[in-house]
């Protein structure tokens, strides 16, 4: 294995253990992906444990809305750190407000038990939504949502099931969490949207329509 490849799937590895400590509330500043890997690269990578990671970033107390630097008394951290994945990973319910250390909530719109087989496609672009906003920095977030809805809304369905198909199929495609430099994101979409182009002349796609278009398939 190349010292690139090496590197690449120590960044992926790193890359895990970053999206579970922004799942757990940590806000994390994660390493840039460098050009030209070394073994120092990888060693750089390597050092930033999981313990690491949560030891030296800011942790947000979901329950109060409070900002905490960061915290070196480990059992302290993890009190507070299954606190906010008890509070996030609530059924149905996603976080809209904190006021006063009480956590209010609204059910969303759209759920797999409750769409008909014909629409069930869209659950997975409303995945995607819920992706950007509960894995991405908020400013990356943003850019996310804009060049999702520069390829997809107001379109006609054909091509919002082509989007859905290309992230249910090619989810290594999009940008990963929690942050992607500009030029990475638009590249990105780039490969997305040409994917999509692409994705009426493969079986898979086929096969894919049928699954979730049942009706129009029988038409």
């Amino acid at each position: 294995m190349t010292i690139k490849e090496q590197y690449k799937r120590e960044y992926r590895n790193y890359l895990r253990r970053v999206n579970r400590a922004v799942r757990q509330g940590y806000i994390v500043e994660p390493i840039q992906r460098v050009k030209r890997p070394t073994r120092a690269s990888i060693r750089r990578l390597k050092s930033h444990t999981g313990e690491y990671i949560r030891a030296h970033a800011q942790l947000v107390d979901i329950e109060t809305g409070e900002v905490l630097q960061p915290i070196k008394d480990k059992k302290k951290r993890r009190a507070i750190q299954r606190s906010n994945v008890k509070l996030l990973s609530q059924p149905l319910q996603v976080m809209s407000d904190v006021i006063g250390g009480v956590v209010t909530t609204d059910t969303p719109t759209m759920s797999t038990a409750t769409l008909p087989a014909t629409e069930s496609y869209e659950q997975i672009i409303e995945n995607w939504y819920r992706q950007i906003d509960d894995l991405f920095n908020s400013n990356i977030s943003r850019l996310l949502k804009y060049h999702t809805d520069n390829l997809i809304e107001g379109r006609k369905p054909e091509t919002r099931r082509k989007f859905a198909y290309v992230y249910s199929q090619h989810p290594d495609v999009f940008p990963d969490p929690p942050y992607q430099d500009t030029g990475t994101i638009e590249y990105a979409f780039y490969q997305i949207a040409r994917m999509m182009e692409l994705a009426p002349d493969s079986e898979a796609y086929k096969d894919f329509i049928s699954m979730y278009d049942i009706v129009e398939s029988e038409e």
